[in-house]
């Protein structure tokens, strides 16, 4: 920026420096025709006017003054012709190295009149007219000054932004505490006093700033047996229903066990259906209470449920097995093992009874009874 200023000035002195040239020699070329026209007049005329005099003193006359030699009263005036150089300047151009315009006033002799009176001289001096576009340099100086100052305000504003979003995440950033599961219970069926829900489970996180967040982490089903308590009269109805769904299971039970009583040469049993009833009880009894063995949940043994249901007899027996999913699966499973079959295969026994019960809401959780009476 300062180069181009120093190249300006440095132009413009140039430049000055010509046209003083130029006007001084001109000047000097006027001032030898102004002589010549004065010798002229002085030979022509021997006696000066003195109110030339004093309008000459008036003028201001950048030539020698003539001397009163005339005798005619003669005015020699120099007019001026005005030559303006000044080229169009364009306000949208800001480049700081444009060039100065200037006018230059030239002054031209014009020959005098001899025939007037009196005589008079007149000259002007050239004017230089310098002209600049500083107000456009100004101009663009002062916008791309702007624009810079602009462009880093904005700047420095998305840093302090920035700057002030790292601050608060580092500020809130929240550490755990402790962590811990809470379950909601909701029943879905009652039965016996045994209830089917829907366990939720939550997690619950408590962080550095007492803040806690509870989210769904898992949910499932399940019955809650512990409070089992049903009598033999209270499941008797539906083991009526259940057994008279499940004849054709309890008919193929009692084909098998006969099988084996024959190749034992022993005499088929008959399927007694008031046995069967108490042989479902038995295995609805297993499956409420989630026990196995041959002593009811509330400590009696098996053959109690025969009193409940007014079934007499002089002996009894039975057999219980869990998790076989049909009639011939779990008649081999007893066969296979020697006190189950011991039973199966007793002389004196000669009526039976079969139970099945599966859980409503858990039908993989099956529970097989025989019971043998004589």
């Amino acid at each position: 920026m300062r180069t181009k200023k120093i190249t300006f000035i440095i132009v413009l002195i140039l430049l000055i420096i010509c046209l003083f040239n130029f006007v001084s020699s001109k000047t000097s070329v006027f001032e030898n025709i102004f002589e010549t026209k004065t010798k002229e007049i002085k030979n022509g005329n021997t006696k000066s006017n003195k109110s030339a005099k004093s309008k000459r003193s008036k003028t201001k006359p950048t030539t020698k003054k003539s001397n009163d030699t005339t005798d005619s009263n003669t005015t020699v005036t120099e007019s001026t012709t005005t030559i303006d150089i000044s080229p169009e300047t364009d306000d949208t151009t800001t480049s700081e190295s444009e060039e100065p315009t200037t006018s230059t006033e030239i002054l031209v002799p014009v020959e005098p009149d001899t025939t007037s009176t009196p005589t008079t001289i007149t000259s002007t001096t050239a004017t230089i007219t310098t002209r600049s576009s500083t107000s456009n340099t100004t101009k663009s100086t002062t916008k791309s000054t702007t624009r810079s100052t602009t462009k880093s305000t904005t700047t420095s504003k998305k840093t302090t932004k920035k700057t002030t979003k790292k601050t608060t995440q580092k500020t809130t950033k929240k550490t755990i505490v402790s962590t811990s599961y809470d379950e909601e219970y909701e029943v879905i069926e009652n039965r016996y006093d045994v209830n089917y829900i829907k366990v939720t489970i939550y997690k619950v996180v408590t962080y550095s700033d007492n803040t806690t967040t509870r989210t769904k982490y898992d949910e499932y089903y399940r019955y809650d047996y512990q409070n089992y308590n049903a009598t033999t009269a209270e499941l008797k109805a539906e083991a009526t229903e259940v057994v008279n769904s499940n004849m054709s299971i309890y008919e193929r039970g009692l084909q098998r066990v006969n099988e084996y009583r024959a190749a034992a040469q022993v005499d088929p049993l008959v399927l007694d259906e008031d046995l069967c009833v108490a042989a479902t009880i038995r295995a609805m009894e297993m499956a409420y209470s989630n026990t196995f063995g041959h002593y009811r949940p509330n400590g009696d043994i098996f053959s109690t449920v025969l009193t409940d249901l007014n079934i007499s007899n002089n002996g009894a027996g039975e057999n219980a097995a869990g998790g076989q999913l049909t009639i011939d699966e779990v008649s081999t499973a007893w066969y296979n093992s020697s006190g189950h079959r011991q039973n199966m295969e007793y002389s004196y026994y000669t009526k039976i009874g079969i139970g099945r019960y599966a859980l409503p809401h858990n039908p993989s959780k099956i529970y097989w009874v025989q019971i043998f009476i004589f």
